[in-house]
């Protein structure tokens, strides 16, 4: 089951249960039964979704990258990327979104899987690449507008904030 209606579901249980306590009503033996299933569905979809990261993360072990379609489904990995073609310069961004303030930067500046996904998001503007470093910083790279964009130190844990996920996992930010 997807993780966000089963989140969703499960908070518009609580809303009737807290509805119902508000007004000083008895809950149903149903709906509390309900709702103890649908926290035992978001702790499953949840390992689901951590046991679906963690399988695609051991296919980066070999060395290339992990190839995605855009609905996210594996389509290759250990690959290497052959684009011919390199972009004459990047651009640093530190915003979200693309603005006026981009540091230009020689593609050699970078080592060659970043230069490959460089090519890589040229050729095919509708991209979206992601390069992991060896210690662990991860920067997004995509074409816009015929412009080869970096955002660095992306943060991949933020999603975890969320008050439902933190319950859940028992992580505390």
């Amino acid at each position: 089951m997807n993780i966000l209606t089963t989140v969703m579901d499960n908070e518009a249980l609580e809303k009737v249960i807290k509805s119902l306590k508000r007004r000083g009503e008895d809950m149903p033996i149903e709906l509390h039964e309900e709702y103890n299933l649908s926290e035992v569905d978001i702790e499953d979809s949840f390992n689901e979704l951590s046991g679906a990261v963690r399988f695609v993360s051991s296919l980066t072990c070999v060395d290339g990258l992990v190839l995605l379609s855009p609905q996210m489904v594996v389509q290759g990995f250990g690959a290497v990327i052959s684009e011919k073609g390199h972009p004459d310069l990047v651009y640093i961004s530190n915003a979200s979104k693309p603005a006026n303030k981009l540091i230009k930067m020689a593609p050699s500046h970078f080592g060659t899987r970043h230069q490959s996904m460089f090519s890589y998001c040229l050729k095919h503007p509708e991209s979206l690449g992601f390069v992991v470093s060896q210690d662990g910083e991860i920067r997004a790279i995509k074409n816009v507008n015929g412009k080869i964009i970096v955002w660095e130190n992306i943060k991949v844990y933020q999603f975890l904030k969320s008050n439902k996920l933190a319950k859940v996992v028992g992580w505390k930010p």
